[in-house]
């Protein structure tokens, strides 16, 4: 029982701290909100991680069932690969793409997943445009030396959710709204703000951001063995994983040819 009560209650603050990750998974007390990724917040997330590390760990010095020993595995892999990536990696200070990103692909699973009626989920969209703009205001804030390739993409990103938000949602939009006027101008009232936070957006990348992009892509032979170790649960060394790699890619085109 306190391993189950241990695993709802890391369910319910990851589908808190990614809202999108809740739908996602079918759960939509969250479909009005998106991801909260000011620095504060993100400082919050890798507290609340490391409380369940030790909740974690005291668990498992004690006798769990087969079963819950592999869950509880699983979840300290899971936890040390998010703590590995907010305090070491740093992808949240270091890519615009998660930033800009998230609203599209949070809008886009309520517009395709047909889990409530075409009215109710316009109604979540509403509530995630509204989130939207605060998001775009997290990336500038956080976000000071990317590596190049990421601001490339990010500025991709960001031109594409303009046309996005401009022509796509909308269309959908006065579908799902049907005759209601009233939601169709509460839709439009809502997505007019993001479509001009994305112009924005994307002239901050380009013209701010790239400039002094001169982060670097790799993260390290170390930590990227840290992340193989808490991802994938791999202790292969990097050169005898490369070789595994080069023999299955020469493999492969081979067949391919």
């Amino acid at each position: 029982p306190a391993f189950a009560a241990l695993a709802d209650d890391y369910y319910a603050v990851l589908f808190a701290w990614d809202p999108t990750a809740a739908t996602y998974a079918g759960v939509h007390d969250f479909d009005t909100q998106l991801p909260d990724l000011s620095a504060a917040n993100v400082g919050r997330r890798a507290a609340a991680l490391k409380g369940f590390q030790t909740r974690l760990a005291a668990l498992r010095a004690g006798k769990l069932s087969e079963a819950d020993a592999i869950d509880a595995e699983t979840l300290d892999h899971a936890v040390r690969a998010e703590l590995l990536d907010i305090e070491t990696v740093g992808e949240w200070k270091r890519n615009p793409v998660p930033y800009l990103g998230k609203p599209a692909e949070g809008i886009d699973l309520l517009m395709k997943r047909s889990f409530a009626p075409p009215a109710d989920r316009l109604r979540a969209v509403v509530g995630r445009l509204k989130a939207a703009p605060p998001l775009l205001a997290a990336m500038k804030a956080n976000v000071q030396n990317p590596p190049k390739e990421f601001a490339d993409l990010g500025l991709i990103v960001a031109k594409g959710s303009v046309g996005f938000f401009k022509s796509d949602l909308p269309a959908w939009a006065k579908t799902a709204a049907g005759a209601d006027a009233k939601l169709f101008a509460e839709f439009e009232a809502a997505n007019a703000p993001v479509v001009a936070a994305f112009e924005d957006a994307a002239r901050w990348v380009e013209t701010d951001l790239l400039p002094r992009a001169k982060g670097g892509y790799a993260i390290g032979a170390d930590v990227f063995m840290k992340k193989l170790a808490a991802e994938e649960m791999l202790d292969i060394p990097l050169d005898r994983l490369l070789a595994i790699g080069l023999a299955n890619l020469k493999k492969d085109q081979e067949a391919f040819a």
